[in-house]
């Protein structure tokens, strides 16, 4: 495809790699997974979730939905990582270091593969909600795994998760990105997470789910409380993506670091 072929991010073996990946899949040869050489980082396809893994992929680096972000010299928060795309965005713009959280095993064995190769890049196998302990995971065929759960669910793994507060004071000095797509759990880790460690965020993007416990409004009000301001927010989307950038004090910081 020649969306995959004007990608910036990946190499010409990497892009080589995962059209021929994307014929075979659609030729129904496809046998193991697919490695894609994006320059600072491999990224796994998974054999048996490639058409879930294209749509992130696709999502990430040919919509580019993130590129509006300031990833230079930023330190980054991963929640919901599923394989690791999203971080290696980060890294390929400048994140100077990135901490991912993926709970599902499937996709968190591709992530930590990717990882490990990666000095700056740190994997952790929990969830993140607004308390830790363990749960319940509703884990499907596709990428929406989620800790959300209408009843009870014979696809349910126990999962460690951690609360959104206990990571949000983990990084240095350096800048604070936040993105956030937890499967209709941001409402929780936004809800119970003190105001004073949502305002330490410089940016935050929040995917938001029509199976949340919250509307897109609720969430923006949480994060603007937190002086937080959305840009060009969508509410009339039922699931819309949420950017947010910081004002008062997080932005008094990025200033004193030479961030505007």
């Amino acid at each position: 495809m020649l969306a995959v072929m004007k990608c910036p991010e990946l190499t010409n073996s990497g892009k080589l790699s995962l059209l021929l990946a994307k014929a075979s899949y659609h030729a129904r040869s496809l046998k193991r997974d697919t490695v894609v050489d994006c320059g600072v980082a491999r990224i796994r396809f998974g054999r048996e979730s490639f058409p879930f893994d294209w749509y992130v992929f696709e999502e990430i680096f040919i919509r580019r939905i993130y590129e509006r972000l300031h990833f230079e010299g930023a330190f980054v928060l991963d929640l919901g990582a599923h394989k690791g795309y999203f971080a290696v965005f980060a890294l390929r713009h400048g994140a100077k270091k990135v901490v991912s959280f993926e709970p599902e095993a499937a996709n968190f064995r591709r992530l930590a593969a990717a990882a490990e190769e990666v000095s700056g890049w740190t994997a952790r196998q929990e969830a993140i909600a607004g308390e830790s302990g363990m749960r319940s995971l509703k884990v499907n065929e596709a990428w929406s795994h989620t800790l959300i759960m209408d009843g009870a669910a014979d696809d349910a793994v126990s999962v460690p998760v951690v609360a959104l507060a206990g990571v949000l004071g983990i990084h240095g000095a350096e800048r604070q990105i936040v993105k956030m797509d937890i499967e209709g759990a941001e409402c929780d880790a936004l809800a119970t997470t003190p105001r004073d460690l949502l305002a330490r965020i410089d940016e935050l993007v929040v995917e938001a789910h029509a199976d949340a416990p919250c509307s897109p409004a609720g969430i923006v009000a949480m994060a603007e409380a937190a002086g937080l301001t959305a840009v060009d927010p969508n509410l009339s989307h039922p699931a819309p993506m949420l950017h947010f950038e910081a004002v008062g004090p997080a932005r008094q910081r990025s200033a004193s670091r030479g961030v505007t």
